[in-house]
């Protein structure tokens, strides 16, 4: 909106001449979900703990589960703030977590069989009946 003359439509707003764009004011746009106020700070997603403030359960079984992984070795794997070396531990935690759940897996599909099945009752080739020709073999 240049204030040329378009071809179609070349009205002017509020009074004006024919060849001129004329607003009176500005546009507002309201407050939506995916735009909020320009001027206003978003909230962050997460929270920082402070420092009186106990640490959750996550946070403890995470320092558990890496408890071999000491702040002066994550420093020289080039994780230098707690936040980041935190951040490490919890993602190791969940790879640990999801590979403890694929063994448990893995054991119900094929461990738990031979655990409970004796070896001379489980289901071979001499247990089946075999037919040929109409007759027993």
């Amino acid at each position: 909106m240049s204030g040329r003359q378009s071809g179609v439509g070349s009205r002017s707003l509020h009074g004006g001449s024919a060849g001129t764009l004329r607003r009176s004011g500005t546009l507002n746009r309201g407050k939506t979900l995916s735009r909020p106020d320009r001027f206003q700070t978003p909230e962050t997603m997460f929270k920082k703990r402070k420092d009186d403030e106990p640490a959750s359960c996550w946070v403890i079984c995470s320092r558990i589960t890496t408890c071999w992984a000491l702040p002066p070795f994550l420093r020289m794997c080039g994780m230098g703030p707690k936040e980041v070396q935190q951040a490490w531990r919890e993602k190791f935690t969940l790879c640990m977590i999801i590979l403890l759940i694929g063994c448990m897996v893995a054991f119900l599909t094929i461990g738990f069989t031979v655990l409970l099945c004796p070896k001379d009752q489980r289901q071979g080739v001499l247990t089946f009946v075999r037919y040929g020709n109409g007759q027993f073999q």
